[in-house]
């Protein structure tokens, strides 16, 4: 009897640490008063509207000029309109430096004998990882997309207390 009250114990404090660990990761809302949202709804409906203000588990919109409360636990998904130029600078620095490594290295094989060949590398290098910065960002500011900025935890716990008859015991349910 005293192991299975231990272990009913670590069942629950298990339990409220995941569903406090889930909850927690729910607060991280990437948004400003004025960012243009999409929000999804746990129930599948699909809304529109301009940030006025972020509480801690919920944010305050406009929708069709009428002020709502949505609760986080209430959404799927939200994102912002608008794309950020950081992932078209990185994947633009990235391709840039892949061509000139490219480059480079048919530059060391051409003519590493003739001698040292560290500078022009180093500027192909310079130019390639430049342009590609440039070109990145360039193809990024003109796709006008969507930034996610909440997801819903997936993960849920549920516990539920069972008493039938003479016995007694903890449901617990984790979704992943």
């Amino acid at each position: 009897m005293r192991t299975m009250r231990y272990a009913v114990t670590a069942a629950m404090v298990a339990g409220m640490w995941l569903q406090a660990a889930a909850l927690g990761s729910a607060q991280t809302l990437r948004v400003r008063t004025g960012d243009t949202v999409w929000m999804t709804e746990t129930s599948g409906a699909l809304s529109r509207g301009v940030v006025l203000g972020v509480e801690r588990s919920a944010v305050r919109v406009a929708i069709d000029g009428r002020e709502h409360r949505r609760e986080l636990g209430d959404l799927r998904e939200m994102w912002r309109d608008g794309d950020s130029l950081g992932n078209g600078i990185k994947w633009g620095a990235l391709s840039g430096l892949g061509a000139g490594l490219g480059i480079g290295g048919t530059l060391v094989a051409v003519y590493g004998n003739e001698g040292d060949v560290a500078g022009p590398l180093a500027g192909i290098l310079g130019l390639t990882v430049g342009g590609g910065v440039a070109i990145g960002a360039g193809i990024d500011a003109l796709v006008h997309g969507r930034t996610l900025v909440y997801r819903a935890p997936a993960g849920k716990v549920t516990l539920l207390p069972s008493v039938a008859g003479r016995s007694r015991g903890l449901l617990m349910s984790v979704r992943f």
